[in-house]
């Protein structure tokens, strides 16, 4: 027997989780219904964050996806990886000095997708931001804003 996702969301057992858990759900609509659920979860490893089982018949490539990222800090350097299904997304390094803030980001296997450099001026404050994206197609867009 295959799950209707309308009749599930109209039974008694989800009303009592939306009532019950109001900061712990997320219902999203097109054309006025319920086409996503979120499921916020807490976990033990305080390395994982924003976790969230999603239920969507029309949104994802699976039925039901969970979400989540690991936080953790390697050589002076911050590492968030993201996940679907237990399998890693991607993964971006942030190296940060005095002067700038440096992130890169990257697919599983390690190939560079992203960078984006701040620059500081004395007082800390942000002064320019880079961004260079490697395409699909093989091309980079690359630009630099003056944030003074």
């Amino acid at each position: 027997m295959t799950l209707d996702l309308t009749k599930a969301l109209e039974n008694n057992f989800l009303s009592f989780i939306k009532s019950e858990n109001k900061e712990n759900i997320e219902f999203f609509y097109d054309d006025g219904a319920i086409t996503q659920i979120r499921l916020y979860l807490k976990d033990s490893n305080p390395q994982i964050r924003n976790k969230k089982l999603i239920i969507s018949k029309s949104h994802f490539k699976d039925f039901v996806t969970l979400f989540h990222e690991r936080h953790f800090n390697q050589d002076d350097k911050k590492i968030v990886e993201y996940y679907s299904n237990n399998v890693m997304d991607s993964y971006f390094v942030t190296e940060k000095t005095t002067d700038c803030k440096i992130t890169r980001g990257f697919s599983p296997d390690g190939k560079m997708f992203s960078r984006e450099k701040i620059e500081f001026n004395n007082q800390g404050k942000p002064i320019t931001e880079e961004q260079l994206i490697y395409n699909a197609d093989g091309t980079k867009t690359n630009y630099k804003i003056n944030l003074e």
